[in-house]
């Protein structure tokens, strides 16, 4: 999640349904619905 972080344009759903959500800190599960939105939009 930390390399999408640096390049918006890489965030896509296909490379976010990869990230086991489970695992996720609570910052990172924030982080993670932000790009669930960027993705939305860079399709």
């Amino acid at each position: 999640m930390t390399a999408m972080s640096f390049n918006l344009a890489e965030i896509a759903e296909a490379k976010l349904n990869l990230i086991n959500q489970d695992n996720l800190s609570k910052d990172s599960k924030e982080q993670f619905q932000c790009f669930q939105y960027i993705a939305k939009y860079n399709q």
